[in-house]
């Protein structure tokens, strides 16, 4: 199979920019991706995948995200498989980081911290059409300390809403990730576990959770594999379509 990759010349440049749907995917390193580049199979919309670099819109292509780490994500298949419902070209901001807590992603003005430099982003992509939803994949560094478990999820929803604020977007549809089993599920009493708990039931309006708990991992249980990376990103496509038809 063809990667979910294609040269910039094997498509029209004069696509109608101005009118993408756009999207905000941040997080951590299974955001960003880490799986196998080669072998994916071919994206069915690629004409009408786009992702942001360098302050304008180009070709989509993994590595979607500018973590200088990343490889093969959820973000085209996510992408893919939203157009298939929506049938609007479709913008994406994966502003990923890898080997990142949630006390990192802490909201403020500061455009070269992680928040700022998404918030940047996406206020700026937003010129080429209207920032549809956002979707955000962390935790797995926060799993391993019970201190950082118990608190993910005020920070979390407090990082959330203030991104709903400073983007003067009250009603932005949400999605947050439940990672997957690391340290494995046998640790009963592990702060990973007080993590999973806390992801899936984060209390916000407009938005929904999407678990990776059951989702093919690479050998080392912490980074997706392709398959799960796929399947995850088919995940995100149908909980965000349906956030997009509730706020209408």
């Amino acid at each position: 199979m063809a990667a979910l990759s294609f040269s910039p010349l094997s498509r029209a440049w004069a696509a109608p920019l101005a009118k993408l749907d756009i999207f905000l995917l941040f997080g951590q390193s299974n955001m960003s991706g880490r799986a196998e580049l080669d072998g994916a199979p071919d994206l069915v919309h690629s004409d009408h995948l786009w992702m942001f670099r360098n302050g304008s819109f180009v070709p989509a292509r993994e590595p979607v995200s500018d973590d200088p780490e990343a490889a093969f994500g959820p973000s085209l298949a996510f992408a893919d498989a939203l157009y298939h419902d929506t049938q609007r070209s479709i913008g994406l901001i994966n502003c990923a980081r890898g080997g990142t807590k949630i006390v990192q992603w802490a909201p403020d003005d500061d455009p070269g911290s992680l928040y700022g430099r998404c918030l940047g982003q996406a206020k700026q992509a937003r010129t080429f059409g209207r920032l549809r939803g956002a979707i955000f994949y962390q935790g797995e560094y926060d799993s391993w300390n019970l201190d950082d478990a118990a608190g993910w999820s005020a920070r979390a929803t407090r990082m959330l809403q203030r991104l709903r604020t400073d983007l003067n977007a009250p009603s932005l549809p949400i999605i947050v990730t439940q990672i997957g089993p690391n340290p494995p599920d046998s640790e009963t009493a592990s702060p990973a576990r007080v993590l999973l708990a806390a992801q899936e039931a984060i209390a916000l309006p407009h938005a929904a959770v999407v678990s990776a708990r059951d989702l093919p991992f690479q050998s080392d249980r912490l980074h997706l594999n392709q398959q799960g990376e796929i399947v995850l990103g088919g995940r995100y496509a149908k909980a965000m379509w349906r956030l997009m038809q509730a706020a209408r």
